[in-house]
């Protein structure tokens, strides 16, 4: 009998029983469901590189064009009046806004520049308003009165804006006595006016004076560049503010509230927020001439000296006793030597929150006043 090959594998015959895969035995249904849940053989295919997609720009707004300014509406100055500077049109500029009536508005020519050897005088005008544009009036007829830029005469609801008022003064910002005539504005009567918006240098008096009892007097915005004078002198008015304007140069005093005589009161007057810079008298004078004069309720309140210092006179000379005078909030950096603050003869006193840089001596010195409230 032969042995086995170990090595040979027995033949599978048809007697052979085959083994059964375990899924033979199951329901087609789970067949079905064990093929979906099961684990698929992981891909050996790289993926394909997918470009970085770029931002889309954002449409740029389309700029909107700057609108053209719209010039003034109004009666415009004619263009036969010479606006270049070459010849005086006084006479020309006076007959003509004797022709607009009241109510109305007159506009210069933008950048025009108007000669004027004598003031333009508006006498018992009512409801008229002067818009400059921009234009140059420039003063070339002397240092008295009659040469001032503007003369208001009586009248009422007068409006000046937008000029820039040239006088012709061979020293601006120098006082020259004798000849401190020649003003910017000269409010001579009247009520209700506005002067706004202007700039003025080279004046031989001051940029604004208030005189023959006006009332009711408006002044701001405005740059003084420099004026013979005073930035703002009340001789005879009362219920005037003048606030907001920047008076670089003064020949002489800043605010200065002086009658000429006893019988010219000045009341409820108010300077405030001003910026102002040099001076050669004082920042703020009262009654400087010793009148006697009625003077009573004036305010001086935060303003701001960076060229001198608040050097101040309120004195009567003791000819009359002025009433409620306030001076507050007013500050100046420039080092000066005390006292810088004078009160004389003053019933109602207020001397509060004022800054002054002292080299030495005190703030202020208040003699024969009453009802006083200070905080130094």
């Amino acid at each position: 009998m032969e042995s086995a090959n170990p090595s040979v594998s027995p033949v599978a015959t048809s007697d052979t029983p085959v083994p059964e895969s375990p899924q033979a035995s199951w329901p087609a249904a789970a067949v079905a469901e064990a093929a979906r849940v099961a684990p698929r053989a992981a891909s050996t295919t790289p993926p394909t590189a997918q470009p970085t997609p770029k931002p889309t720009a954002k449409p740029e707004p389309t700029p909107r064009p700057t609108p053209t300014p719209k010039p003034p509406a109004g009666t415009a100055v004619p263009s036969s009046i010479d606006a270049t500077g070459a010849r005086d049109v006084s006479t020309a500029l006076i007959d003509f806004l004797d022709g607009v009536p009241s109510g109305s508005t007159v506009v210069f020519r933008a950048g025009g520049t108007y000669r004027l050897d004598k003031a333009i005088k508006l006498a018992g005008r009512r409801n008229l308003t002067l818009e400059g544009n921009g234009a140059t009036l420039r003063g070339d007829g002397g240092t008295t009165e009659a040469s001032s830029i503007f003369w208001l005469v009586g009248g009422s609801g007068l409006t000046i804006e937008d000029f820039s008022l040239v006088g012709d003064s061979t020293s601006p910002g120098v006082y020259e006595g004798g000849r401190e005539g020649a003003m910017g504005v000269l409010v001579d009567g009247g009520s209700g006016d506005v002067i706004r918006g202007c700039r003025a240098q080279a004046l031989w008096g001051d940029f604004v004076e208030v005189n023959s009892g006006a009332s009711g007097i408006h002044i701001y915005d405005n740059t003084v560049v420099n004026t013979g004078r005073n930035g703002l002198a009340v001789i005879w008015g009362n219920h005037v503010e003048f606030d907001h304007n920047t008076i670089e140069r003064a020949g002489y005093v800043v605010f200065d509230v002086e009658p000429n005589t006893a019988s010219e009161p000045a009341s409820y007057i108010s300077l405030h927020d001003n910026h102002t810079g040099y001076w050669s008298d004082a920042f703020f004078a009262l009654d400087g001439s010793h009148t006697g004069a009625a003077i009573h309720d004036v305010t001086v309140a935060d303003n701001v000296s960076t060229g001198y210092s608040l050097l101040t006179v309120v004195d009567s000379g003791g000819r009359g006793r002025d009433q409620r005078i306030a001076f507050t909030g007013n500050r100046s950096s420039v080092t000066a030597r005390g006292p810088v603050l004078t009160f004389a003869y003053v019933d109602g006193l207020t001397v509060t929150g004022n800054h002054q840089s002292l080299s030495g001596g005190s703030l202020a010195t208040i003699s024969d006043c009453t009802a006083v409230t200070k905080d130094f």
